[in-house]
């Protein structure tokens, strides 16, 4: 697609295409692996403010590349690259290498765009197909019932973010992996299937040390600035969830705080919505519930009654905090509340399925507040669910490690779907090289030229991973290691420190130039 869309114009040339392409390789090369290099962008939001961002990030760094934005081709490029961390989560930095130089290759080769393209997907196919093969070096399987398997997982994709810079130690880093699994753990259902996953939550709060991170056993929910006070602790107790606005019926209202005018004639208007709040709050205590939660806006003369009446009130949820809400609690949000305005409400629903939550205490983090609910010990509805609590003290190195987490995430997910690994630390890369060498005898035509161009590019991404060593140097160890292990002398996985299958305790996540990346 993007040799397709390469336009050409008076001040877009061929040379200067690919210059542009390969400025972009470059760049993301530099940011790619556990060497990886941050980047310092500093640029002007109006006349008397700057803003500078430090990443490595692959969705920060096609957002802020001077170099993607000036040329036309380059801008479809990264349009590319979002998308493909739109649907996968992971892996921009090596889409953005790969198309990168593939397409500057096209372009210093004055190859045919439609010959480029045809080999090019040739290739892609004969390395899906050796991938999915059973017989694949690069494939290992995956024990969720070892513990050091699944440390050895999480370690190899923080470890592979390059967090060195955000002041993560090796210590840090192996807590913050540990805190990951625990927390992916936990939120795994008694039955799982394909299409339930584990819901795990990133709450990232500034201006603590990373060592202060945590997992949560619940749901930690931001509380609106416009609360007027927190919340009383609530223990055991029942809950009741609302997706509409909690008003006394037959009202019009005049404002958010303003005067309150019934339709109803004869009536004074203030006694009778005082009426109607006092009967919701004398339902609410005869149902037994602690905890009053809507999706959007509470009457504020009803958030005191209830408070008074012991009862805990949130308000303005957003859809994912009500989701996780209803996750923790095992509620049904309901979408009338006309019933619990009358006297005879507890008769009229008694069916409603409400839920039940262990605890809900009022917690303040940095300058934030927050709600943390904790599910019960057992409710039929109630779904696991876990919050990931990250601390930094910098905002760069809160939105690199909170994206080290999510990737890693991600890769706990996929691997739980399919119990399959794949070795990172070049070595898929050099075996789909090599794979894509013994190919090119049996392809003939112009097409055999696009897929020698394809295992290059594999090899000096995989040359990329360690800018301390000539790439030479690089391709010939791992194509070695790589020749070994599809003739069957020696096990892939032995050669870079990493067993999935063993028993000794987890090596430091830190080897130099050397580690195993999930994919």
């Amino acid at each position: 697609k993007v040799v397709q869309s390469v336009q050409w114009g008076p001040s877009h040339t061929r040379s200067t295409t690919a210059a542009a392409f390969c400025a972009l390789a470059q760049a993301a090369a530099r940011s790619y692996g556990p060497c990886a290099r941050f980047k310092l962008f500093e640029w002007e939001c109006d006349r008397c403010s700057q803003e500078v961002s430090l990443t490595a990030r692959s969705g920060a760094l096609a957002r802020l590349l001077p170099a993607a934005h000036d040329h036309p081709a380059a801008r479809v490029l990264l349009q590319l690259v979002a998308a493909h961390l739109a649907g996968c989560g992971d892996c921009g930095l090596f889409a953005l290498q790969l198309a990168a130089r593939l397409v500057s290759k096209h372009l210093q080769r004055d190859c045919k765009r439609t010959v480029s393209q045809r080999g090019y997907q040739l290739a892609v196919d004969l390395s899906l197909a050796f991938l999915a093969a059973p017989t694949c070096p690069c494939r290992v399987k995956v024990d969720w019932g070892n513990l050091n398997t699944l440390l050895q997982l999480v370690s190899g994709v923080i470890g592979a973010k390059g967090l060195a810079l955000c002041n993560v130690d090796d210590t840090c880093a192996r807590y913050i992996t540990a805190t990951v699994l625990r927390a992916f753990l936990h939120a795994i259902p008694s039955n799982v299937t394909a299409a339930v996953r584990p819901t795990v939550r990133v709450a990232a709060v500034l201006g603590a040390p990373t060592a202060e991170s945590r997992a949560l056993e619940g749901a930690l929910i931001p509380m609106h600035a416009k609360m007027p006070r927190g919340n009383v602790p609530v223990t055991s107790s029942r809950v009741i969830l609302f997706d509409v606005n909690i008003q006394p019926p037959s009202q019009l209202v005049e404002g958010f705080l303003g005067s309150v005018k019934l339709v109803r004639q004869g009536q004074d208007s203030v006694a009778s919505a005082e009426a109607c709040f006092r009967t919701f709050c004398q339902n609410m205590c005869a149902m037994g519930i602690g905890v009053v939660a809507s999706q959007k806006t509470i009457h504020p003369r009803l958030m005191e009654l209830l408070r008074e009446a012991g009862i805990a009130v949130l308000q303005r949820l957003s859809i994912s905090h009500v989701e996780a809400f209803r996750q923790v609690a095992g509620a049904t949000a309901l979408s009338t509340v006309s019933p619990f305005f009358r006297p005879v409400a507890v008769a009229a629903v008694a069916g409603v399925p409400l839920g039940a939550i262990s605890a809900l205490e009022n917690m303040r983090l940095g300058e934030k507040k927050f709600v943390f609910v904790t599910p019960p010990a057992a409710v039929e509805r109630a779904q696991p669910c876990s919050t990931i609590l990250l601390r930094a003290r910098e905002q760069y190195a809160l939105d690199e490690l909170e994206a080290a987490v999510k990737s890693a995430l991600l890769v706990l997910n996929n691997t739980l779907q399919s119990p399959t690994a794949f070795l990172g630390c070049g070595c898929v890369e050099t075996c789909l090289a090599l794979h894509l060498e013994s190919k090119l005898e049996s392809i003939s035509g112009p097409q055999r030229e696009a897929v020698r161009l394809f295992s290059e590019c594999l090899d000096e991404i995989a040359a990329s991973l360690d800018p301390a060593t000539p790439a030479y140097a690089v391709r010939e160890e791992l194509h070695e290691l790589c020749r070994a292990a599809v003739a069957g002398d020696t096990p892939l996985r032995h050669c870079h420190g990493w067993d999935p299958r063993s028993s000794a305790p987890v090596t430091p996540h830190c080897v130099p130039q050397r580690r195993l990346r999930v994919r």
